[in-house]
């Protein structure tokens, strides 16, 4: 489940998560229901959300059925997006985003944390640098992508 939010001046809020805690055969889910039971419920929520809505409606059925509108569909998704204008103007908007992203920063931090960011800041400013700097490349990657180039007569930068 996916969001992305414009501001004006600020970085995007860009909210990327994933609607379980990890992969069901790892996990306890009656301990998981004990120890954090909203966590839990607002999980099985947004997982059935994004079922219904990037499943269903995509022409992926739960079950067997018969007629399916799409019956070779495995994967799905739903977009969709918001006019802003039919709310505020984007310049408003974008204002009152600005300082809301500002409030936030404004915080104390989370034990541990050195800032209070929102969601997408820390690959804004990733995307940033590597704009400028270029994509890091591990020596494995490295490795591989030079012998593929040698395979293909093709220099690589490494």
């Amino acid at each position: 489940m996916s969001f992305a939010i414009p501001s004006g001046e600020e970085p995007p809020l860009i909210l990327d998560m994933g609607t379980s805690f990890a992969s069901p055969r790892s996990l306890n889910f009656e301990e998981i229901f004990q120890q954090m039971p909203a966590a839990f419920f607002k999980s099985v929520g947004l997982g059935t959300v994004c079922h219904a809505l990037g499943g269903l409606m995509a022409g992926i059925q739960s079950v067997e059925e018969e007629g399916s509108d799409w019956p070779a569909v495995n994967q799905g998704s739903f977009m969709m997006a918001v006019d802003l204008s039919r709310f505020s103007s984007p310049e408003t908007f974008g204002r009152q985003m600005d300082q809301f992203i500002r409030d936030v920063r404004a915080l104390k931090p989370f034990p541990g944390e050195d800032r209070a960011l929102l969601p997408g800041h820390l690959e804004w400013e990733r995307t940033r640098d590597w704009a400028v700097e270029g994509i890091p490349v591990g020596e494995a990657h490295q490795e591989t992508l030079s012998d593929i180039g040698k395979e293909l007569g093709v220099e690589t930068p490494f």
